[in-house]
C-alpha cells in the first residue's frame, strides 16, 4: 500500500487530521528508509497497510498515526519521547502499548497464551485501540505469510493453531469437548447417563 492509497480511505477525517497523518508518514518513511520486507517491498508498506485496515473501520486520527508509526520504536532510532513530542501523548501511548505486547519471552506455549490473554485484557482496559492496532498488524502479517521461509512459516502456523486451541477446556473439565475424549470415556459417560435415567 502507498500513502496515496491510505489517503483515499480517510475522506471522513478533517484536513488538519490528514496533515497529521502526512507528517506521521514522512517520519516513518524516513526512519524505515533502508528497511525492506521479505517480499522485497519497502518496509513502510506494512505500517501503511495496518493503518489502511484501521481506516476501513473509520478509526480516529491518533490511531491511524500510531499505526503508521507502530514499528518505529522497535525497529528504528525513534523513541516514544520523540513520538510524543512530534505527535502528542496519545500517539506515543498507543505505540508504546503495541510495543509492550511484543516484548516478552516464555518457557512454553501455554504460558505464552495465558500471558497474551492477560496483556490483551490489560491493553483493552487502558485503551482498546491498542488491541485493534495489534490485531490489524497480525492480520497484515498473515496476509503476507507466504513470503516467509518455509521453516518459519510452518513454525508460525503451528504456533497460531496451538494458541487458538490451547486451554479451551479449562472450564469444561479434563476434555475440551465430548468428541475429544477417548472412546472409553465416551462409553463410560453414556453408561452413567443410562443408569441415571433408569433410576429416575
Amino acid at each position: 500500500m502507498q500513502f496515496a492509497d491510505l489517503l483515499s480511505k480517510v475522506s471522513y477525517l478533517p484536513p488538519h487530521d490528514v496533515d497529521v497523518l502526512s507528517r506521521a508518514y514522512d517520519a516513518a518513511a524516513s526512519a524505515h528508509h533502508d528497511q525492506n520486507r521479505l517480499s522485497g517491498e519497502k518496509f513502510i508498506e506494512h505500517p501503511l497497510s495496518v493503518a489502511g485496515i484501521l481506516a476501513d473501520l473509520q478509526l480516529d486520527r491518533d490511531t491511524l498515526a500510531a499505526a503508521i508509526l507502530h514499528d518505529t520504536v522497535e525497529d528504528t532510532h525513534l523513541t516514544i519521547s520523540d513520538l510524543e513530542q512530534s505527535f502528542g501523548p496519545t500517539v506515543g501511548k498507543l505505540v508504546a502499548g503495541v510495543t509492550k505486547l511484543e516484548k516478552i519471552s516464555f518457557h512454553s506455549q501455554e504460558q505464552a497464551q495465558a500471558e497474551n490473554v492477560r496483556k490483551m485484557l490489560v491493553a483493552m482496559a487502558e485503551d482498546v485501540r491498542v488491541v485493534l492496532m495489534k490485531l490489524a498488524d497480525r492480520l497484515h502479517n498473515m496476509r503476507t505469510v507466504n513470503y516467509l521461509p518455509e521453516n518459519r512459516r510452518r513454525a508460525r502456523n503451528v504456533r497460531q493453531r496451538h494458541q487458538g486451541n490451547s486451554r479451551k477446556g479449562v472450564d469444561r473439565g479434563r476434555y475440551p469437548s465430548r468428541d475429544d475424549r477417548p472412546a472409553e470415556a465416551r462409553v463410560q459417560h453414556r453408561q452413567q447417563t443410562c443408569d441415571g435415567q433408569r433410576l429416575r
